[in-house]
């Protein structure tokens, strides 16, 4: 038996009539964080050198390939995630700020994610893996060429 969510955010979050919408706010944020990232990753380089303040530089790459993978439509709840922990200065050596408006920006697209998406690669990634529990026709094909191998050992 499996949980279904409400109706309200079925239709909210889970139509794809409404990814004009989160095509906005996805490629607002996304816009965002890219020249974030590459701000600091330019004053970190040309700061210190190269190596010198690594953290720093991973968490920068990190948050420049967020913003990139939003504005493409790639991966976005995992996107967004990634971004808006950068952003939030959860994680050690981020010295971002979130405001609510963007947090609520982030939570919306991580909640969004199956649609979020759809204006993007997300329409062709997603299916491709599985969304990601049933196994999409990337995985179906190894696991059915796994077993066409295992019985042709068997026989």
């Amino acid at each position: 038996m499996g949980f279904e969510d409400p109706a309200l955010l079925r239709m909210v979050l889970a139509d794809a009539r409404l990814a004009w919408l989160w095509l906005v706010l996805r490629i607002s944020l996304g816009w965002l964080w890219f020249e974030a990232g590459r701000r600091q990753l330019q004053s970190a380089v040309g700061m210190s050198g190269l190596g010198a303040n690594s953290t720093a530089q991973v968490m920068a790459i990190v948050q420049t390939l967020a913003g990139i993978a939003l504005i493409l439509g790639a991966f976005v709840g995992l996107a967004a995630f990634a971004g808006g922990l950068l952003g939030s200065g959860l994680l050690p050596a981020t010295a971002g700020v979130m405001t609510p408006m963007l947090f609520t920006a982030v939570v919306v697209l991580v909640l969004a994610w199956k649609t979020a998406g759809w204006i993007g690669f997300d329409r062709w990634l997603l299916p491709l893996i599985g969304m990601p529990w049933p196994g999409g026709d990337l995985l179906v094909e190894r696991r059915e060429h796994g077993r066409v191998s295992e019985r042709r050992r068997q026989s």
